[in-house]
Formats: structure tokens, C-alpha cells, sequence
């Protein structure tokens, strides 16, 4: 018989061996562990959140379907490779693999599923329409006739709304050609060069609130060069001329010049101004500075060797840090640096780029290199790579869906180059040169065929789901 004492000290023992055996459970799933009851097997495991736009696709996780559709989130998902698919009737199948992580999130919730058939409209109008442009958030749609010299928004009821009409010359001639569009972030203000018949081109500002225009060369002269609206002054433009950074204020007509000179490249956030300045001499190489958008408190961030041609700055809108890409134009070679606590690490991410380009949020670097389509997490430092030929030009539908401009159409692809489609236009661009451009919140394509403002929109219309 077992004694009072020794039961006791038994069952202090068992206790704490259950309340360790517990607290080693609980600690392990809190760590993203997967217990087995009936196995007794702990093997780390991940969550997969799975959506699509638009929702109610069928879910396939390594060929197998599950019984729920999109937005679903899959738990104790064992840790390694995995393969989503999603199905959904009238549109192409969406497919992306991921590696699982043990306790973290696996997001697979960004799919843009594209229809099989997409209706096109054109936009009624007897102007024949030469150029489209958007705002920089590409949410504002703005198009040009060379034959009338005006300037058009596209409403997003498909109507068109006159923004402003280009002055004669001396000659009393309209212009014959537009182009070289640039404008700020939302589109509150177009800069544009007008060429004329029998006199030289000139450069206007337009602003489209209200419709004034203002000749820019008449202020300025015309060698000036790297237009660029303040981001926190939609009035004032930032030009290099001779080297030197100078400032247009539209209001008053009146230009100031910064200390700032031997600038052969910069670009401007909503904070600072990004320099490329020339040592002296030229051969020694460049500074990267930074300067506060008054001109002031210059900071030296890099120093880099001389170059031939202007280097092109790319300035991230990551929130978290802040981030710059640099592209030498006479290597092809793409440096990204991180400004944080006056302290810069650089990265060289490889030669013969071109076209870099930051998504929306700043989060996604993407860049053409050797035939590929590449795209950097600069959050999470991963990699992708797709060999793509024929891009033209890259732009961001969603924050993770891009637009690409081929020699052959327009294609989406997933930033991670899964998931590729060519978009359905009843063109050929061989023959008919497309001007096609994008609204990123309605996602709609725009372009222009014969003449005339044609779309279709991306955005599905039934079934939402909050989409990134």
C-alpha cells in the first residue's frame, strides 16, 4: 500500500510534469508548432491566407480542392512547398507557389483574376485623339488632339471634359503636335511641349482645375531641361538649367535659383531633393545629395564614379524606410540604397537594367534585365525572376499586378512573374501604334485606336473583397 506521503509526492511529481508538458505545448504553438493528439507528433506549421478579386474561386492547395472558396485562411499548414491554384468559371486559372514558414503568414490573398472575355467600349467623340498620359498615382486620365491642340480629361462615366485649348503662335497657327507629358501626383497640374507648324516648340503649364495655360519658355527660356512638379506646391516647377537647380513659381511668373549647381540628374518626394552633382572635375566622379525641397541642409549620401550620361534617380514610397534606386544609363547597372538614421547601405543588384520601377506602395522594385522581367521585395528581401523579351515599358495596375507594354500587345503579370495573360485588344500593334495608358483604382486600360479612346476594365463587378 502506498503511503499518504509518497501519493502526495507522486502526484506533485505527475502535476508537474502535465503543467511543464502544457506550458511546452502552448509556448510551441504559440511559436507555430501543429501538436497531433493521437500521434503525439509536434511539427511546425504556418498560416496561408488564400483570396482572390473577384471571391468565390475554388481552392486548390498541390492539386488537391478544397471544399471552401476565397477569402479563406488555411491553418497548421506543414512548413515547406506549396502550390495555390484558383479556378473560377469565365476566367483564366490563377496559379503561384510559396514556401510555408513555420509561425508566420503566407499571403496568397493578392490574385487579379482576369476574365476570358473582356467588353470593350469606346469613347464617343469626333476629335481624333493622339496621345493619352495618366496623373502620377495614374488615377487622373488626361488625352490630347494634335489636330485641335486641346487638352481632355476622361471622366470615369466614359465622357470627355475640355481642360484647356494651346494658344496660337505668332502665325496664328494651332499646334500640329503634342507631347514630352509630365504631371504631378493627382494630376492637378500638366506640363506638355507643343510644336508648331512654321515656329519652334514651346512648353506649357496647364492647370487642370481651372484650365489656365502659361508658356513656360516665356519665363525661362527654352534651355532648360528635367521639369518636375514640387510635390507640396502644385504651382511651383523644379528645372536644371546650366547645371544649376532652379525653381518656377507658375502664380507669379517668377523663377529662383538654389545654391544647388553641377546637377546632372535629381528627383524630388514629398520631403527632399535627390542630386547627382559633378565633382570637379567631372572625371573625379558624382556625389548622391540630399537637400530639403527649400534647397538647404545638404547631406552627401554616395559617391560614385563619372559618367557620360545622366544617371536616372527612382525614389521609393515605402513608409518604413526610405529607399533609392539608382540607374547608371552607361552600365545598365541598378544600385538601391537605404537612407536611415543619416547612415546608407547599398546594394548592387546587377548590369545591363533598364526600366526600374518602384509598385505604389514602394514595397515592390521591378526592372528589366537580360530578356527578364525581375521584381525585388524590398521589404522582405526576396527575389523573383521571369525571362519575359519585348518589354517596352512597366507600369504598376495594382500593388501587385504590372502592365507591360510588348512588342507583340499588352500583357498582366503577378510581380513574382507568375500568372501572365495578354490582354484581349483588337488590334495589331505592328501596324496600328497604340497609345495605352491606365486607371489604377477603376483597373481599366485605356488606348487609343484609329483615333479613337477605347478601354476595359480589369475590375470585376460582382463578388469584392478588399483588395490590396
Amino acid at each position: 500500500m502506498i503511503s499518504q506521503k509518497t501519493r502526495s509526492t507522486l502526484t506533485l511529481v505527475v502535476g508537474t510534469i502535465l503543467v511543464l508538458f502544457g506550458t511546452v505545448i502552448i509556448v510551441a504553438l504559440s511559436s507555430g508548432y501543429s501538436f497531433n493528439l493521437f500521434s503525439g507528433e509536434l511539427t511546425s506549421t504556418g498560416l496561408v491566407k488564400l483570396g482572390s478579386n473577384p471571391s468565390g474561386a475554388t481552392i486548390k492547395i498541390n492539386s488537391k480542392t478544397l471544399r471552401q472558396k476565397t477569402p479563406y485562411q488555411l491553418e497548421n499548414v506543414k512548413i515547406g512547398p506549396i502550390d495555390v491554384e484558383y479556378t473560377k468559371q469565365g476566367y483564366y486559372d490563377w496559379k503561384s507557389s510559396y514556401s510555408v514558414v513555420g509561425g508566420e503568414v503566407t499571403f496568397a490573398d493578392y490574385a487579379l483574376l482576369i476574365q476570358k472575355e473582356i467588353s470593350q467600349q469606346t469613347i464617343e467623340s469626333q476629335l481624333q485623339f493622339s496621345n493619352l498620359f495618366s496623373s502620377l498615382n495614374n488615377n487622373r486620365l488626361f488625352a490630347s488632339s494634335n489636330s485641335e491642340g486641346t487638352i481632355y480629361e476622361v471622366q470615369r462615366n466614359s465622357t470627355l471634359k475640355k481642360l484647356a485649348e494651346l494658344p496660337l503662335n505668332e502665325s496664328l497657327k494651332k499646334p500640329n503636335k503634342l507631347s514630352n507629358f509630365i504631371t504631378n501626383t493627382d494630376g492637378s497640374s500638366v506640363i506638355l511641349t507643343a510644336a508648331y507648324p512654321d515656329s519652334p516648340p514651346v512648353r506649357f503649364f496647364v492647370d487642370s482645375s481651372n484650365g489656365s495655360v502659361t508658356n513656360i519658355d516665356a519665363i525661362i527660356g527654352n534651355d532648360s531641361s528635367n521639369l518636375i512638379v514640387n510635390p507640396r506646391n502644385n504651382k511651383e516647377v523644379f528645372f536644371i538649367q546650366k547645371g544649376q537647380l532652379s525653381r518656377l513659381n507658375i502664380d507669379n511668373k517668377t523663377a529662383t535659383k538654389f545654391s544647388i549647381q553641377y546637377i546632372t540628374a535629381y528627383n524630388l518626394d514629398k520631403d527632399n531633393i535627390y542630386c547627382l552633382e559633378n565633382l570637379n572635375p567631372a572625371t573625379s566622379g558624382q556625389f548622391l545629395v540630399r537637400y530639403s525641397l527649400a534647397g538647404n541642409d545638404r547631406y552627401v549620401l554616395a559617391q560614385y564614379g563619372p559618367a557620360t550620361k545622366p544617371w536616372q534617380i527612382v525614389l521609393s514610397n515605402l513608409d518604413i524606410q526610405k529607399y533609392i534606386a539608382l540607374l547608371d544609363t552607361d552600365a545598365g547597372s541598378l544600385y538601391v540604397l537605404l537612407e536611415k538614421d543619416n547612415k546608407v547601405e547599398t546594394s548592387k543588384l546587377g548590369s545591363g537594367v533598364s526600366l526600374p520601377r518602384f509598385n505604389y506602395s514602394g514595397r515592390f522594385l521591378s526592372y528589366i534585365q537580360a530578356g527578364n522581367l525581375r521584381t525585388v521585395d524590398i521589404e522582405y528581401l526576396d527575389r523573383f525572376a521571369r525571362s519575359i523579351d519585348g518589354i517596352a515599358a512597366i507600369n504598376w495596375l495594382t500593388d501587385f499586378q504590372i502592365i507591360l507594354n510588348r512588342t507583340d500587345g499588352t500583357y498582366i503579370v503577378d510581380y513574382n512573374g507568375y500568372n501572365i495573360v495578354k490582354l484581349p485588344q483588337n488590334i495589331d500593334p505592328k501596324t496600328d501604334p497604340v497609345s495605352t495608358s491606365l486607371v489604377r483604382d477603376t483597373k481599366s486600360i485605356y488606348y487609343i485606336s484609329a483615333g479613337k479612346i477605347l478601354h476595359y476594365s480589369l475590375q470585376p463587378n460582382v463578388g469584392l473583397i478588399n483588395f490590396r
